[in-house]
C-alpha cells in the first residue's frame, strides 16, 4: 500500500489475499495523491474479519472513491467492510464501472449512476 500511495499514474492495482497486511501499512494511503488513471482494482480477501488489516478499507475506499475512471473493482472475501463504508462512496463516483465484485448490488447501482439522477 505504501508504494501505491505515491503513484498517481497507477492504472491497475492487484493485491490478492493480503489479509495480513497490517493496518499501519494501509494508513500510508491517507492523504495519498488521487489515482486519476486507475481502471482496475482488485483487493480479494484483503479485508476479512479477524485479520490484522481488516480496518484498512477506511484508508483505501476514500482514495478509490475519487478514481472516476474505475471500470472494475473486486472485493470478494472482504466481509469486514460494512454497509456504511459502501454508502459513503458518492453517487456516480464510478460512472464507467462495468465489473463490481464483493460490493452489495444496491450500492453498485448507486455508485455507477449518473450524478444527477
Amino acid at each position: 500500500p505504501q508504494l501505491a500511495a505515491s503513484s498517481e499514474l497507477l492504472e491497475e492495482i492487484k493485491l490478492l489475499n493480503c489479509a495480513y497486511v497490517p493496518l499501519s501499512a494501509w494508513q500510508h494511503l491517507e492523504g495519498a495523491r488521487r489515482w486519476k488513471n486507475l481502471r482496475r482494482a482488485q483487493f480479494n480477501d484483503c479485508f476479512g474479519s479477524d485479520t490484522p488489516g481488516s480496518e484498512g478499507y477506511t484508508f483505501l475506499l476514500p482514495l478509490l472513491a475519487a478514481a472516476q475512471d474505475l471500470e472494475e473493482v473486486n472485493f470478494d472475501g472482504c466481509d469486514s467492510i460494512p454497509e456504511s463504508a459502501w454508502a459513503a462512496i458518492p453517487r456516480g463516483a464510478w460512472p464507467r464501472l462495468q465489473g463490481a465484485f464483493g460490493i452489495p448490488e444496491e450500492h453498485v447501482a448507486r455508485i455507477r449512476a449518473g450524478r444527477g439522477g
